[in-house]
């Protein structure tokens, strides 16, 4: 155990006893849906689709279309009427649908450093992948909500 003392600032901390789980095991190996596209973009999106995810948790549905080759975010507040945003992807594999909560598809957005990013998942039950396209040091996981 260690303490440390800053003035009126306390910090202790402690060895857990036991193992820590392997977080590698936490990230998809493969995933079936791998798409590329604009953070910028992404965020903006995002962001406007959280005004009107307030009232349902923050949740936001991210949609892959791939014979319109779109990716659309959207999210639906009973008060206020429905938000869909859509941006051009390249090579959609595979049409595909996930539910995730805005706030934590903002905060990863506003960490890379990246022009563009990977997008990746595999259903709407897995988790989704998130991650710069030039830079590879830094993999975000979204664990998706139940819709």
């Amino acid at each position: 155990q260690v303490r440390f003392r800053l003035g009126e600032v306390e910090i202790t901390s402690k060895i857990i006893d036991g193992s820590y789980p392997d977080y590698r095991q936490l990230i998809p190996k493969e995933t079936e849906i791998n798409i590329e596209l604009d953070r910028v973009n992404l965020d903006r999106m995002v962001k406007v689709a959280a005004l009107f995810a307030q009232g349902s948790g923050g949740s936001v549905v991210c949609e892959v279309e791939k014979e319109a080759s779109k990716f659309k975010v959207s999210a639906v507040a009973s008060e206020i009427g429905e938000n869909n945003s859509e941006v051009d992807i390249k090579n959609a594999e595979k049409d595909g649908k996930i539910t995730l909560n805005s706030r934590f598809l903002i905060d990863v957005l506003n960490v890379i450093e990246d022009e563009e990013i990977k997008f990746s998942f595999s259903g709407k039950l897995t988790p989704a992948v998130i991650k710069g396209t030039k830079k590879s040091d830094y993999v975000h996981i979204i664990m998706p909500l139940k819709n």
